[in-house]
C-alpha cells in the first residue's frame, strides 16, 4: 500500500472495510480527532490478553473499550515504547544496584507487551520497588491519571504521544481506502 493512499486532493477518503487498522475503526485521519476519547472509566479497562491468560492490565482504548488499545508498537511511528521510557526515565534500586524504570509524574509507571500471541499494548500500574517492575494493581482513578500523563508527554524529535500519533495510525489500513468527492 502506498504511503499516501489515505488522501486524495478534493476527496474524502475512508478505510475500506473490513477495517484493518490498529484501532479497527472506520474513521479517516482528519475526522479521527473528533472521535478520540480521553482516558476515562469508558476508555480505560482491564485487559487479560488475546488468550485471556495474562493480566489484568489497565489499558487505554482511544475509541472506547470495544476498539483497539494504545499499542506498544505503532505502525506509523517506530519505537514509541522506547521513546516514552526515555522521556519518563526514573530510577529504582534493587538491593544496592540502581535500575532504570519508567516513572510518571504521579509516581505510577507503565510498560508494554508485544508477544507471539499477537498482544501489542501499553499498560499502566504501580511501581513494585523491590523488583523495579510494574504491578498490575492500580485503581481506576490512578490508571486514568497515568494515561492522561502518558498522552500529555511532551513531543520528542519524532512527534507526540496523544491524538496526532493515534490518528496517524488511521493512515494505514490493510484493505486500502475508498475516496468520495
Amino acid at each position: 500500500q502506498a504511503s499516501d493512499d489515505w488522501k486524495r486532493d478534493g476527496y474524502s477518503c475512508y478505510p475500506e472495510p473490513p477495517y484493518d487498522n490498529t484501532f479497527n475503526v472506520r474513521y479517516n485521519t482528519s475526522e479521527c480527532f473528533n472521535y478520540v476519547r480521553a482516558p476515562s472509566a469508558e476508555t480505560v479497562s482491564d485487559y487479560y490478553g488475546k488468550n485471556g491468560n495474562i493480566g489484568p492490565y489497565k489499558t487505554y482504548h482511544p475509541f472506547g473499550t470495544g476498539k483497539g488499545s494504545y499499542p506498544f508498537t505503532f505502525k506509523s511511528s517506530s519505537n514509541v515504547g522506547d521513546r516514552l521510557r526515555a522521556l519518563h526515565l526514573g530510577s529504582c534500586v534493587i538491593g544496592i544496584t540502581p535500575a532504570p524504570v519508567a516513572k510518571l509524574p504521579s509516581g505510577n509507571t507503565f510498560a508494554g507487551i508485544l508477544d507471539s500471541n499477537g498482544d501489542n499494548f501499553h499498560h499502566v500500574g504501580t511501581l513494585n520497588p523491590s523488583l523495579c517492575t510494574v504491578r498490575n494493581t492500580i485503581s481506576q482513578t490512578d490508571a486514568i491519571q497515568a494515561w492522561n500523563e502518558i498522552l500529555a508527554t511532551p513531543a520528542d524529535a519524532n512527534g507526540g504521544f496523544g491524538n496526532e500519533l493515534i490518528c496517524n495510525e488511521l493512515k494505514l489500513n490493510g484493505n486500502g481506502f475508498r475516496c468520495f468527492d
